[in-house]
């Protein structure tokens, strides 16, 4: 269990509060990405995970799509209720879940720890929470930062060969459009009887 999930966001936030608005991503998104762990942990996974994904296919690639795209941390508003949409917070979300596939649970937990830490009582920023990820494990996200100051939806291309002779599964990941991301992509593999064979992240 997540553990941000034991605590309302109300204490989260009162503790740690963002530095100013366009840090907003890192309280809405972390909210959201605990209400779904909560949720999922109450109720199926697999069917809480599908609602999601179809209303971010829904709402939030539209919004990537049209003409007020911008990033999970805008640089710019002309009114604070500029900062209320599916991008902040649902693909806010899905970036702290992205953080959470690269360290998994115990290094997640672990980085959290570490950021409430170093920031209680202070007004913190999006880079002080990545920070405290990086410091805990050890793990560089330079690279993964471009998910909060670039806007779109990736595009990725996947191509697969299983190899009978060799018994072995080759798999080509491309990125295409006009962003590249640095992006955990997940797999399982099965055998003809439907069991797992593999599974795992691939960074």
């Amino acid at each position: 269990v997540f553990y941000f999930s034991l605590l309302p966001p109300q204490y989260h936030f009162n503790r740690v509060t963002c530095q100013d608005w366009f840090q907003l991503s890192l309280k809405e998104g972390l909210t959201v990405f605990r209400d779904q762990e909560f949720t999922s942990d109450l109720h199926s996974r697999s069917i809480k995970r599908i609602e999601d994904v179809n209303g971010l296919r829904t709402f939030q690639f539209a919004e990537d799509a049209g003409p007020m795209k911008h990033p999970v941390r805008p640089e710019s508003y002309i009114e604070m209720n500029n900062f209320y949409t599916f991008t902040v917070y649902e693909k806010g979300a899905e970036v702290i879940r992205m953080i959470h596939t690269f360290l998994g649970e115990d290094g997640f937990q672990g980085g959290g720890k570490l950021y409430f830490e170093r920031g209680g009582g202070q007004a913190v920023t999006i880079d002080d929470f990545i920070s405290a990820m990086n410091d805990a494990n050890d793990f560089n996200f330079d690279a993964f930062m471009t998910w909060y100051s670039q806007p779109g939806t990736p595009e990725v291309e996947i191509k697969t060969n299983y190899n009978v002779d060799s018994h072995s599964y080759c798999v080509t990941i491309k990125q295409l459009g006009e962003y590249t991301y640095y992006l955990p992509i997940r797999y399982g593999l099965l055998n003809d009887q439907g069991g797992e064979v593999d599974q795992g992240v691939l960074c």
